[in-house]
């Protein structure tokens, strides 16, 4: 009978190639490990990106504040035309500063929702080698997040 052999620290499985009988093997799975791994990079990686998003959404508040400041500095033009366009003109700077800090903010979100999706895949994909039981046996280190298929 011809057999495939799936080892993977700590699991070692035995699958009976296509058209044989074979005994019944247990299901293959991630090792704890591997597991492990993705769960830390995508914890990582969610920890950032909420950190972004709270710094946007502090900085999409001094924006506001700006922009209320600017609204109260253009009212008081009625009254004294030079002091109002003077805070109108300061208001509209608070205001493009808090412009610039939302960007910011909005840029920091982005990188980090970018460096989620690109940790969820690398954990997602998982790091194999193939070859016969004499070329396992005589790697000097194995690898526990690598899936090994040892094939003859």
């Amino acid at each position: 009978m011809s057999t495939v052999t799936i080892t993977s620290r700590p699991t070692r499985i035995t699958v009976a190639a296509k058209g044989t009988q074979g005994p019944p093997g247990p299901a293959a799975t991630a090792t704890p490990e591997l597991l492990a791994a993705r769960d830390q990079a995508v914890g990582a990686a969610t920890s950032a990106s909420q950190s972004a998003i709270s710094a946007g959404a502090a900085e999409t508040g001094a924006g506001q504040s700006a922009a209320s400041a600017n609204a109260s500095a253009s009212a008081a033009s009625g009254s004294e035309t030079a002091a109002s366009n003077s805070a109108t003109a300061a208001g509209t700077a608070a205001t493009n500063a808090g412009n610039s800090a939302t960007a910011a903010g909005t840029s920091a979100t982005n990188a980090a929702t970018s460096a989620t999706q690109a940790a969820i895949t690398a954990a997602a994909v998982p790091k194999w080698w193939a070859g016969t039981q004499v070329a396992y046996t005589a790697l000097p280190v194995k690898d526990p997040t690598t899936l090994y298929v040892v094939t003859g």
